[in-house]
């Protein structure tokens, strides 16, 4: 009983070249283009965009430390420091404060880092700019220790 449609490989029996043409173009690797995904940007970019465009292009996000970006250090100016004691006569900032500005009322300021100017400002204004400690965690325990503490 006849099929309605024949398999390649039942079609081909007993010819020589299986559709191929001369039966030098299928025999080599060289007819596959390169090994795997070669070519994939070159001579084989049509396959690649038809069956495969998933491989193509960028998707997703990288952070700012993926892409070696260091954050910048918290800053302050100097006339956002009333603003921050809201009344009180004791500022702590967790970053650098910077001269831009004025200030009235004497603080005291307690900040990682200051400039000069700011220094000089927070001074004259009457109050005092003092240094935070740097707290790192030791090897036993994971408990903070100042370095104060260390030099013991």
């Amino acid at each position: 009983m006849p099929t309605r449609k024949r398999s390649k490989r039942v079609k081909f029996r007993g010819s020589r070249t299986c559709g191929w043409g001369k039966h030098s173009k299928h025999r080599g690797h060289g007819s596959q283009g390169g090994a795997g995904m070669a070519g994939g940007k070159k001579h084989k970019k049509t396959w690649m965009v038809k069956y495969a465009p998933e491989r193509i292009g960028k998707s997703g996000f990288h952070s700012l430390q993926q892409r070696g970006i260091r954050a910048r250090d918290a800053v302050v100016n100097v006339s956002d420091l009333e603003g921050m004691a809201g009344g009180k006569k004791e500022v702590s900032f967790d970053g650098k404060v910077l001269g831009g500005g004025a200030i009235k009322t004497a603080l005291n300021v307690k900040a990682s880092c200051f400039t000069a100017q700011a220094k000089a400002k927070i001074e004259k204004a009457g109050g005092k700019s003092l240094l935070l400690e740097a707290k790192t965690a030791s090897k036993a325990g994971g408990k903070a220790v100042s370095s104060s503490e260390k030099a013991e």
